[in-house]
């Protein structure tokens, strides 16, 4: 075969398939042979209100084998097993060289695929060209399919990570999506003492209860009844929301108590209003993420590894890239019983 396919969002609520050659690996790059890639509520998003006239090829939940090495590449070789990933702190660019490694720009860059040679995401294709510092290996005891929960899992795990609380802690999570459910496993991992669900979706709420957890609520005086119940009415001592919705964003602050953290796991590029005295003559902590460290992957690798997430339950559909178009409408649609659903562009 010397041609592959591959989706494109065409700008205008509209997936093209089409064919190229297959990509050869460039100089410290490999090609990838695609496995799975999830479908991400920010490709949803973007295919629901798209610019005119911008075309790319998305998808950056992905996974897959090494196709192909090219000249330089020595950590990696054909057959291979690996996840999308950004690289280490690279120690040369200016927030680097300042003595703020953890927020590399190179590694930014990465994260949002806009390095030299790779195309913005991409993991919507057959195969993909990428550099090295785009793939991290794949740990024996993490199945294809938890590989395709990688990406979502890290960005949970780098946000719950950046608002730590004391054992014992009330938690509550607003929105339980993927992100919103792995940040509920991350702060379980944490030593949440209380975790406490708000979701909308009966059947997001169910996958939260086959998760282990307990007190998941619809939206509603049952779930503001519990959170006063655990905290004499002073509010939850660490509120994470995860749904990206910006009139959300004030209700999740106003959970909180005076002095607790509002950890912001969601992410929307719509204004969002909120009540600036509220926030300050409440001293909140207030944590916001983005994408997640070359560290952040591998831990959650070793996670899925042992056990301690569950990324597998997440999983609720696969489709192939023929799919793709009816699957954004049903996502976009807000009615739909899915989870996370992976692409196979083989399928």
């Amino acid at each position: 075969m010397s041609e592959y396919r591959y989706a494109i969002f065409n700008g205008q609520r509209q997936v093209d398939i089409r064919t190229a050659p297959i990509p050869t690996a460039e100089p410290n790059g490999v090609v990838v042979k695609i496995t799975y890639c999830g479908i991400c509520g920010s490709d949803t998003s973007t295919w629901k209100d798209p610019q005119e006239g911008y075309e790319s090829t998305f998808g950056h939940e992905w996974t897959g084998t090494i196709h192909e090495v090219g000249e330089g590449v020595e950590d990696f070789a054909v057959g291979d097993r690996v996840s999308s990933s950004v690289g280490p702190a690279c120690g040369t660019c200016e927030l680097c060289i300042s003595g703020h490694p953890n927020f590399c720009q190179t590694a930014l860059l990465d994260g949002y695929c806009a390095n030299d040679f790779t195309k913005i995401h991409g993991g919507y294709a057959e195969y993909l060209s990428v550099p090295t510092r785009r793939v991290q290996h794949v740990p024996e005891g993490v199945t294809d399919i938890q590989a395709g929960l990688v990406e979502p899992c890290s960005v949970s795990f780098h946000g719950v990570s950046r608002a730590p609380f004391a054992l014992g802690s009330v938690v509550v999570v607003q929105g339980a999506g993927p992100i919103g459910l792995f940040g509920a496993e991350h702060a379980r991992n944490a030593g949440a003492g209380h975790l406490l669900i708000i979701e909308p979706n009966e059947s997001r709420r169910q996958l939260a209860r086959d998760l282990g957890f307990t007190e998941v609520f619809a939206p509603g005086e049952e779930f503001h009844s519990r959170l006063n119940e655990l905290t004499r009415g002073i509010g939850a001592d660490v509120v994470f929301e995860a749904t990206g919705v910006p009139q959300l964003v004030q209700g999740a602050a106003e959970m909180t108590r005076r002095g607790g953290t509002l950890g912001l796991l969601g992410f929307s590029f719509i204004e969002t209003p909120i009540n600036y005295a509220d926030w300050q003559t409440r001293e909140l902590e207030v944590k916001s993420s983005i994408l997640y460290s070359h560290a952040d992957i591998r831990t959650v690798m070793e996670y899925m590894a042992a056990g301690k997430v569950q990324p597998e339950k997440y999983h609720s559909g696969t489709i192939g890239l023929d799919e793709l178009q009816a699957t954004l409408e049903d996502l976009a649609s807000g009615e739909s019983a899915h989870v996370k659903v992976l692409v196979d562009p083989t399928k």
